[in-house]
């Protein structure tokens, strides 16, 4: 028998151990039955996740609360027009002598033109529209059944008028700031909100009746 050159073992023991340490836990685990060892949880590393940001989905302003408009055109009434710049409409069209001070008085601040507004009562107290002139004379407006309200009286009114105050039949006050330049509240209380007056505040809406 050829004996073994001691360099050789060495070699050959070195590539035993080699072996040795390339069977991982793996393929012991494969070999033996053994489990496997997981990893622990702070060995994970954190992975960042992009949440996307989702608008809130707002519901859609109401149209018209009452569910009833105008329909005729422009056939001469008192509760033609809702929401409409009266005045400068009977100025233009000279329709049943001047008008003085208009608007209406809506549920909701974003109602469209020629819905009807808060529905009241000239016979009861259905609100009113309560304006102060320049020379402190007060006139006080009945709302009619399509919410509209106007002042067409002989003696005129003396610009800019204050205290603009829209009275509930309960009492609920929902008061204008500031001064209005001139009678013709529908041409700056649009849906969108708007001024006529250059370089007044623009109207942020229509005009409503708060409960």
């Amino acid at each position: 028998m050829k004996p073994i050159h001691p360099l050789s073992f060495s070699i050959v023991l070195m590539v035993a151990q080699g072996c040795a340490v390339t069977d991982t836990s793996a393929v012991r685990a494969a070999r033996y039955g053994e489990d496997v060892p997981q990893a622990a949880a702070e060995d994970v590393p954190a992975v960042a996740v992009d949440v996307p940001v989702v608008p809130v989905d707002v519901p859609p302003l109401p149209s018209c609360v009452s569910g009833q408009s105008w329909m005729d055109m422009n056939r001469g009434s008192r509760l033609m027009h809702p929401g409409q710049a009266c005045v400068s409409c009977h100025v233009r069209t000279a329709d049943e002598g001047p008008m003085l001070l208009a608007g209406t008085v809506f549920h909701h601040e974003r109602e469209v033109d020629d819905c009807y507004g808060f529905a009241g009562n000239r016979r009861t107290s259905g609100g009113y529209v309560e304006v102060t002139d320049a020379n402190n004379t007060v006139v006080r407006m009945p709302l009619n059944e399509a919410g509209n309200f106007y002042y067409s009286g002989l003696a005129p009114l003396q610009m800019p008028l204050h205290g603009i105050t829209v009275v509930s039949p309960t009492g609920g006050r929902n008061s204008m700031d500031g001064e209005a330049p001139h009678g013709d509240c529908n041409g700056c209380h649009t849906r969108e909100g708007t001024s006529t007056v250059a370089g007044a505040d623009p109207a942020p809406g229509r005009i409503y009746l708060v409960p």
